[in-house]
């Protein structure tokens, strides 16, 4: 017996390496892949992308109320559409070194309009970094899209993929679980202003990622035996193509799904099984990075590694950047995230007020019932994965607190699993009894 199943461990492991090889292979070849696209093509589509790109330089924000919450990141856009442009055939070695050419005499982000013309007229550049800690994959779709569309067609046709993602996943949610369900999804996402996320580039691919994922639960469902493999991939596609957003999401709206979908067939869920799932995750997130900056290191002169780890301790607060020590602190990152959920005091009070309402009347709901006694326990790792959120805040605290405009749409993660808890206590069982009446 103990025989075979160290045969079985040993087969799952075979398979997981397995597929990690594959992914990262495949990787390779399509950044490879996108750089021998015809270059002239993608220098002709940003030289007709410059208006737009100076436009949102201008001016940053979605909409004219001009909150933190509204604020597009133009600095990381118009960043990925340089990397880009920098990735190409001439120099194949840039797909892992991730050069970004500039102009000394152009050194401020808010240049990057002219320094993208100069660029895309091939004027020759006289200084060059390496951002090589990252994969960059964004540059598959990217250089892909400049080949045939300018920046500003570019973002209209993703602001449709990504609310045409959204809808089909609010779909598969109602479907899949029930109606309740899907519109506490869907009002989760729309606290975080999905209309901004779909106007950026960096901020929809965690979303985009997330939504795609959740379309693929109904099938992990009915084959619980890919669960792992399937959560470790989707940490290494959120570390290939992710420029550092909000990667948790990839893992939590997914999981929180397929958590509903076993509740609602009376499948028992435990905290343990929820763990096991996100160490899956984690480790395809981390490994993926590691492979990265193990491969640079290897096949060109820039040591991505040193420049990698150094990058992560500074983040996390192991070595601590002199010039950003403010930053370190929570006071610092939750004031910072406090001032993008709520845009001013009146948001907070209208935000607390309907969220006490809102806490008041499932209370007085559960005093009445006493149903939910009996399913307390079972709706526990909602509540994990709703806490997910606060956990990655406090590691990542600097970070956070200079980009809590974006990184503070992980709290999506609270806000579904908070409600689809509560959701499963007044409710319950939720539409599981028609389920097994269609499938007779």
């Amino acid at each position: 017996m103990k025989g075979r199943f160290l045969q079985l461990m040993r087969k799952q492991w075979i398979i997981y390496a397995g597929v990690f090889v594959i992914t990262v292979f495949l990787a390779l070849i399509l950044l490879i892949g996108c750089a021998i696209l015809p270059q002239n093509q993608i220098n002709e589509h940003v030289l007709d992308s410059i208006s737009t790109i100076t436009r949102d330089i201008r001016e940053d924000y979605i909409i004219s109320d001009h909150s933190k919450g509204s604020m597009l990141d133009v600095a990381t856009d118009s960043l990925m559409i340089h990397a880009s442009v920098g990735t190409n055939s001439r120099y194949l070695g840039s797909v892992l070194t991730n050069p970004i050419y500039g102009y000394s005499d152009l050194p401020d982000w808010r240049d990057r309009d002219e320094v993208l013309t100069r660029l895309a007229y091939d004027m020759p550049h006289d200084t060059v970094w390496f951002y090589a800690r990252y994969w960059m994959g964004f540059r598959v779709l990217l250089r892909l899209a400049l080949t045939f569309l300018t920046y500003n067609q570019i973002k209209r046709y993703l602001a449709f993929v990504f609310f045409t993602a959204f809808a089909m996943a609010i779909c598969s949610v109602a479907k899949n679980t029930n109606a309740r369900a899907a519109f506490l999804f869907a009002f989760s996402v729309i606290l975080v202003r999905p209309h901004v996320i779909a106007a950026c580039m960096q901020f929809s691919c965690c979303f985009l990622i997330s939504f795609f994922a959740m379309l693929l639960i109904p099938w992990l469902c009915r084959h619980p035996r890919y669960e792992g493999v399937f959560f470790m991939e989707v940490g290494m596609i959120t570390m290939y193509f992710d420029f550092y957003t909000v990667p948790l999401i990839t893992f939590g709206l997914p999981m929180i799904y397929l958590c509903l979908m076993f509740l609602e067939r009376e499948k028992p869920i435990r905290i343990k099984w929820v763990l096991k799932r996100f160490a899956a995750w984690m480790a395809g997130y981390g490994l993926m990075w590691i492979a990265k900056l193990t491969l640079t290191s290897a096949l060109t002169p820039v040591n991505a590694l040193v420049q990698g780890f150094g990058a992560f301790a500074e983040r996390v607060g192991i070595q601590k950047e002199e010039s950003l020590t403010n930053y370190y602190s929570v006071e610092t990152a939750s004031k910072a995230v406090g001032e993008v959920i709520f845009s001013d005091e009146t948001g907070k009070v209208i935000y607390l007020f309907v969220l006490t309402l809102i806490v008041l009347v499932a209370v007085g709901y559960m005093i009445r019932n006493k149903a939910w006694i009996g399913r307390f326990g079972k709706g526990l790792p909602l509540l994990l994965l709703a806490a997910m959120p606060f956990g990655w805040f406090a590691a990542t605290l600097q970070p956070l607190a200079i980009h809590a405009f974006f990184q503070y749409r992980s709290i999506v993660l609270a806000y579904w699993g908070m409600s689809a808890y509560a959701e499963f206590l007044i409710y319950g069982r939720g539409s599981v009894s028609l389920l097994k009446l269609s499938e007779k």
